[in-house]
């Protein structure tokens, strides 16, 4: 679709200025999907729908193991934990983790893989507790 390609070209062009240093150029990025445990707050249900659908689109942009694959698993997994579905919530950090170790892994930057570990770090956390 129309939608999908014109995310597909964003990131496309962020990645070919930025390369290794995407991540930390990403986490200043402001996006709608972003905002959605705030924009949900009346409809915590729904909340799960959208992280559901942008996982989705992720993976059929990027494949299975990209950094926004990752986040969108991390996030998914916030809204089922605020939905009281611990166990789908475990899941999905489980996921964000496998993902976000390879990524790890193709990072390059020092910087960067510092800044990403500690997202790593953040979803070890979340899964010892």
């Amino acid at each position: 679709t129309d939608a999908l390609e014109s995310i597909k070209h964003s990131y496309n062009i962020l990645y070919k200025h930025f390369k290794d240093r995407l991540i930390p150029a990403m986490e200043k990025e402001q996006n709608i999907v972003s905002k959605w445990p705030t924009i949900s707050t009346n409809n915590k249900r729904q909340s799960i729908q959208y992280y559901q659908q942008a996982l989705e689109i992720a993976k059929k942009i990027y494949g299975k193991n990209h950094y926004l694959v990752s986040r969108y698993h991390y996030l998914l997994g916030q809204a089922c934990e605020m939905n009281g579905k611990e166990k789908q919530a475990v899941i999905q950090y489980q996921k964000a983790l496998t993902a976000a170790n390879i990524v790890l892994n193709t990072i390059k930057n020092p910087e960067s893989r510092k800044k990403y570990q500690r997202n790593i770090d953040i979803l070890k956390k979340k899964l010892e507790d």
